[in-house]
């Protein structure tokens, strides 16, 4: 069944999520759904690994998405230098 899963059926999840991302508008409102979205199918990638950097990795990465500075954007790494 995971090989199904993995050879007939995301092949055409991905075609259909970057056919409805390539047609998504700029919203601020829509871009905080996004991160959320992320980082549920991100959170789902690290708890299946066995691995504890993937774990904090993920932590970092969901700070990272989550903070926002004055102009209400996602910080980058050259933000804090």
């Amino acid at each position: 069944m995971k090989q199904f899963i993995k050879d007939q059926l995301f092949p055409y999840a991905i075609r259909i999520v970057n056919s409805a991302i390539a047609k998504i508008p700029e919203s601020d409102e829509i871009e905080q759904q996004l991160v959320e979205l992320c980082l549920k199918f991100l959170s789902k990638a690290v708890k299946n690994t066995k691995t504890d950097v993937d774990d904090q990795i993920f932590e970092q990465v969901a700070k990272a998405l989550r903070a926002r500075t004055d102009k209400g954007d996602i910080p980058v790494a050259d933000d804090f230098s």
